[in-house]
């Protein structure tokens, strides 16, 4: 996923309750939080990585 794509659809994601990784990701990637848990795209952190840097951060609580 590009640039230009993944801020298009972070727009859309906003009002869906999608969190964005940071830009520290070589592409903006999107995680979908839901009864599944976590679904991750294109992002050069590890789930695990990105728990500790963000979701700490946000306070968000998550399942696998």
């Amino acid at each position: 996923m590009c640039i230009a794509e993944a801020a298009e659809l972070a727009k859309r994601a906003l009002c869906l309750g999608v969190y964005l990784v940071p830009e520290s990701c070589q592409c903006m990637s999107v995680f979908f939080i839901g009864e599944g848990g976590i679904r991750a795209v294109a992002c050069n952190h590890s789930i695990e990585e990105w728990q500790k840097q963000y979701f700490s951060k946000a306070g968000a609580v998550s399942r696998q």
